[in-house]
């Protein structure tokens, strides 16, 4: 998933599902008001193992987070939305920003 957080704090801000490298808004951006978001990649794998929680039997399956966190909970990438022209965006991961 990717995440269009509002970096005023105003303003509502999207997510996208990511599917083979690529997101398409189809749109949703053009609802952002514009101004500079700040970005959150996020994608998570299931482990095989059952871990406490509010599932059946008390159980629930365990997901981690495959992405670094410095493309999500600690991401400085951004994107400047605009009004006036079709926005495009691309962001490269690098294993290295972990």
């Amino acid at each position: 998933m990717i995440y269009f957080v509002p970096s005023s704090g105003s303003g509502n801000g999207t997510s996208l599902a990511i599917e083979l490298g690529r997101f398409d808004s189809m749109g949703k951006t053009s609802k952002l008001k514009p101004g500079t978001y700040r970005i959150e990649i996020t994608s998570t794998q299931k482990t095989g193992k059952m871990i406490p929680g509010a599932g059946p039997n008390g159980q629930v399956e365990e997901v981690v987070q495959v992405i670094p966190p410095s493309y999500n909970e600690k991401s400085k990438l951004t994107a400047n939305v605009s009004d006036s022209q079709a926005n495009q965006f691309q962001f490269d991961l690098t294993s290295r920003n972990r």
